[in-house]
């Protein structure tokens, strides 16, 4: 099963078309939409984890939500859309994972809300060198000497 839990401040980074770009309003979308959540206890405490909802993933590979404008992806997503046009899920949970590896190895060191940047650059270097789905050990140690 493949890991499709962000944090709030990760989804904002993402700039998926149809969300806003800011924790706060994230977490105010969430809940006032119901969004399916998680508590996750870890490094720093507790917090909560969302399941993006399919129409914003959609929205943001196909440009037909009714929540979304006619403008441009932001610049996060459109280096994200894979082949196909679509948001390659497996790779972007593999991309989340390598940066939760990361922020564990140095706890305390980078600053949370940076962490949702990070998961973008390491999906779209991912994106860049051809990778899909799930990735191997060998492009996960590639991925941790970029960022290391």
């Amino acid at each position: 099963m493949s890991k499709s839990l962000y944090t709030a401040a990760e989804i904002a980074a993402m700039g998926l078309a149809g969300l806003p770009g800011t924790k706060k309003a994230i977490l105010t979308r969430a809940d006032r939409e119901g969004w399916y959540v998680e508590e996750r206890v870890g490094f720093g405490g507790t917090r909560k984890m969302f399941e993006i909802p399919a129409k914003y993933l959609s929205a943001t590979a196909q440009g037909t939500s009714e929540e979304v404008t006619t403008a441009a992806p932001s610049p996060a997503v459109a280096g994200a859309i894979g082949p196909g046009g679509q948001l390659d899920a497996e790779l972007l949970d593999a991309a989340q994972q390598v940066a939760d590896w990361f922020y564990a190895a140095n706890p305390g060191r980078y600053k949370e809300e940076m962490k949702g940047d990070l998961v973008m650059i390491l999906y779209r270097y991912a994106l860049k060198h051809r990778w899909h789905g799930k990735l191997n050990g060998d492009q996960i140690k590639e991925l941790l000497q970029l960022i290391a």
